[in-house]
């Protein structure tokens, strides 16, 4: 757990755009920092509990996928600048018929969890020099959104009684998206056994 926590300290202090103000909001609150870290812990220790290197990596890419999945919603707001009733509308499609001002506090609570793990597994990534596997995160990263905003644009078209005029993309970019989930759970690409560290304990 010492190197998650030294990350995201560094991440407050030093970090680029999204990972610092992502950061300095994990930390800024005593409690939802101690919630993290002993949500974080699970994976972590998952990935500490692996004899072999191939397997931590293995793990840390799952785990690193897995946040992408759950960061999506608020990404997608943000990038997207999705504001006022089609705000709504994709909140209530996820969050049913919760007040769309709590759905958005939770999931920006949950958003700030999830995405401080992703940005650690990433980290840990990077320490034991799986280049490749943080090249097919970032792209699975942009395919998963593209095919995510249009998901929710034919949500909010359905919610209307409309057709969606990019319904035909939407399963392409699925397929897309899921063949480099694939390729990544599957170890495609591994770094070299003599490079990077083996991760002994928790991180």
């Amino acid at each position: 757990m010492d190197e998650s926590e030294r990350t995201v300290h560094a991440g407050a202090a030093r970090g680029d755009g999204a990972v610092r103000r992502v950061c300095q909001q994990l930390i800024s609150s005593e409690m939802r920092y101690r919630f993290w870290i002993n949500r974080h812990q699970q994976p972590m220790n998952q990935v500490a509990e692996s004899k072999y290197r191939n397997q931590q990596i293995l793990k840390l890419r799952r785990a690193a996928v897995q946040q992408v999945h759950k960061t999506a919603l608020v990404r997608y707001l943000s990038d997207y600048h999705i504001t006022g009733k089609e705000r709504t509308l994709t909140l209530a499609e996820f969050h049913g018929v919760t007040d769309p001002v709590q759905a958005a506090i939770n999931e920006h609570h949950y958003y700030l969890l999830s995405a401080s793990t992703g940005y650690c597994a990433e980290a840990l990534l990077e320490m034991v020099a799986d280049k490749h596997g943080l090249s097919m995160l970032h792209n699975y990263r942009e395919t998963y959104g593209q095919f995510f905003s249009l998901y929710c644009g034919r949500a909010r078209a359905a919610r209307r009684g409309k057709r969606y005029l990019l319904e035909e993309m939407v399963p392409e970019l699925k397929a897309s998206a899921g063949q480099i989930r694939e390729n990544i759970l599957a170890g495609h690409a591994m770094p070299a056994t003599s490079h990077g560290r083996h991760l002994r304990r928790a991180s």
